[in-house]
């Protein structure tokens, strides 16, 4: 083997090494955000019905905003 071979053939095994890390800790990270977001499911509030039986949607601003909020808040655009 010439030193040029030697030289490509070590870059190539770091840049191997690097993606295996890289795999690896993508893997850690989305084994614990799956965790994570398995927890919150467990702890959240079981979805209440109306009177329908279909469950009831609340969007993130009705929950977040209280009756004095809703009177604060920007008035959405006209589209």
């Amino acid at each position: 083997m010439t030193t040029a071979e030697t030289y490509v053939t070590a870059a190539f095994l770091v840049f191997l090494a690097v993606v295996l890390a890289w795999l690896v800790i993508y893997a850690f990270k989305m084994r614990r955000l799956e965790q994570e977001v398995r927890e919150l499911a467990e702890r959240a509030p079981a979805p209440t019905s109306d009177s329908t039986g279909a469950p009831k949607v609340v969007s993130a601003r009705e929950s977040d905003a209280g009756p004095d909020q809703e009177s604060r808040r920007a008035p959405e655009p006209v589209r």
